[in-house]
């Protein structure tokens, strides 16, 4: 995925659409969109996709628990597994939680923000931002 950008009058809540290829527009769009003044602050910051995983091993002992909690020691120890077991179960419900996102168009369309900079609004940010 290519580097998107994104902007906030915070550093905590981004919640524009990240559309911005660098970091120098984000800027820019933040200042005209959230009609900022010279001397004000806003944040931009780097957006990385949230990739939903699943976890094979948690599955497995989630099933343990679930088993132990309704028939008790007849449970102990079941399901028994290897590491290869493991991962191979990893790999194939993985591959079909992913089939299950495209399919049902849950693909997340939130993100992770990362390296967040404060830019203080210059009077030649702010001019670039409203020039027409």
């Amino acid at each position: 995925m290519k580097t998107k950008y994104g902007y906030s009058d915070n550093e905590d809540k981004f919640n524009n659409t990240f559309d911005y290829d660098t970091r120098e527009e984000a800027i820019l769009a933040a200042i005209r969109e959230l009609d900022s003044e010279v001397e004000d602050i806003i944040f931009v910051g780097e957006a990385t996709p949230y990739i939903p995983s699943f976890y094979a091993k948690k599955f497995l002992e989630d099933q343990n628990e679930t088993a132990y909690e309704q028939l008790g020691d007849f449970a102990d120890g079941w399901p028994s597994y290897t590491v290869q077991q493991t991962q191979e179960l990893q790999e194939k419900i993985g591959a079909v939680f992913q089939e299950w996102l495209i399919k049902t168009n849950n693909i997340p369309t939130f993100y992770h923000i990362i390296s967040v900079k404060e830019v203080e609004v210059t009077r030649i940010l702010f001019d670039m931002a409203h020039k027409e």
